[in-house]
């Protein structure tokens, strides 16, 4: 099949989505991104994603990412963003979370950060595999690493802030130590203090110190006057004074 702009080829993507094939779909996604300004193709771009993901139920997500750059953010409509989760028919693999993981852009943050939390409340994603992944994801960011974790406390926070631990020392850990203890100690501040009181002084203290701070200023603060006190890491005393986000580099 030939996709080269005319009319013909408009009919030819059509026929891709109404079922007539799907052996060129590779090739549709081609023309659909050399013609990105044209927002008909952008929108058939990721329908015709969406289709062939629930009919044939394959991972898209490193083919979306194979995708140029500039073209991504198009596709990851809400259509295809459900079919990469409500609708996956297999479990996640890690080699597409470390794809998913690796790249580059706020637009692939907040899809990950997506993915882990449907694929944890639908069973499809176990501790061992997220920890896998992102152990072998060498270029996450510190902001992608922080809105999984911000995902992934939601359903177990006590359990976040270990797996944190986990992670390797050159992970870029900081902003989700002080995200998950800060879930942590929200809802539960007698036990994650308890915690933090025997815990030792290492890289992550200041920063689950800080997260203690942040959650525990309204309700204990004499507690959190304390805690705040022995803060001695620049970037956490930051964290736990609102002057800082962990978003910020």
């Amino acid at each position: 099949m030939s996709l080269d702009g005319g009319g013909s080829d408009l009919s030819a993507i059509r026929g891709i989505l109404s079922g007539a094939s799907l052996a060129d779909f590779r090739p549709l996604l081609d023309f659909a991104a050399a013609n990105m300004k044209n927002q008909s193709l952008i929108d058939l771009g990721s329908a015709a994603i969406t289709m062939y993901q629930e009919r044939q139920g394959h991972d898209v997500i490193g083919l979306v990412l194979a995708m140029p750059k500039e073209f991504q953010p198009d596709l990851l409509s809400s259509r295809l963003e459900a079919a990469l989760t409500v609708n996956y028919s297999r479990p996640l693999s890690a080699e597409n979370l470390v794809t998913l993981f690796n790249a580059p852009g706020s637009w692939a943050q907040t899809l990950a950060a997506t993915l882990v939390q449907d694929a944890l409340d639908n069973r499809r994603l176990s501790r061992e595999l997220l920890l896998q992944s992102l152990t072998s994801a060498n270029d996450l960011t510190a902001e992608g690493l922080n809105e999984i974790f911000k995902s992934y406390s939601r359903r177990n926070p006590q359990d976040a802030v270990s797996l944190v631990l986990e992670l390797p020392a050159s992970a870029p850990r900081s902003g989700a130590a002080y995200s998950a203890f800060s879930r942590w100690a929200q809802s539960e501040p007698a036990a994650a203090g308890e915690w933090l009181n025997q815990q030792p002084r290492n890289d992550l203290f200041d920063f689950f110190a800080a997260g203690y701070v942040s959650a525990t200023r309204k309700i204990d603060p004499e507690s959190s006057k304390v805690w705040q006190a022995s803060i001695t890491n620049s970037e956490a005393r930051k964290l736990s004074t609102g002057v800082m986000s962990v978003r910020e580099p």
